[in-house]
């Protein structure tokens, strides 16, 4: 059975923009990877408000998803009540809503992989009952 691997952020927007000081490193860590990852739609919007004064990134970081390297599974209005209570959970933190929808896939999905580099926040997460992310690279 194929490993699903959540996608986050942080490696996304290094994968569209070369210039970013981890590009290297996530182009060398996403090619150990077996597409597609999975995202959001909240994740794609931060990473293109983060790229949005770069044309050649944000064109990349559609491309991306035009060549399947990852997947954005529809969160219909069903998920809304478990958002909540997690936005909750995390006050302390700020969690932002992209993270949130990940905690919410990784549970829906039952998968524990994360290919982040917030590793600060991603240690405090929590998915299932307890469960912690085992984080890429």
């Amino acid at each position: 059975m194929k490993e699903i691997t959540l996608l986050d952020t942080g490696p996304l927007v290094a994968l569209a923009n070369p210039n970013d000081h981890f590009h290297d490193a996530c182009r060398e860590q996403a090619t150990e990877l077996d597409p597609p990852l999975f995202t959001t739609w909240a994740v794609l919007t931060e990473a293109a408000w983060i790229l949005r004064k770069d044309i050649v990134a944000l064109n990349r970081l559609f491309e991306l998803g035009q060549e399947e390297f990852f997947i954005l599974p529809a969160l219909g209005e069903s998920c809304l009540s478990r958002l909540r209570a997690l936005a909750q959970k995390y006050r302390n933190l700020g969690a932002q809503l992209a993270d949130l929808t990940l905690i919410y896939l990784a549970e829906t999905l039952r998968t524990e992989t994360v290919f982040t580099l917030d590793r600060r926040d991603f240690s405090i997460y929590r998915w299932g009952r307890n469960r912690g992310f085992r984080m890429i690279p």
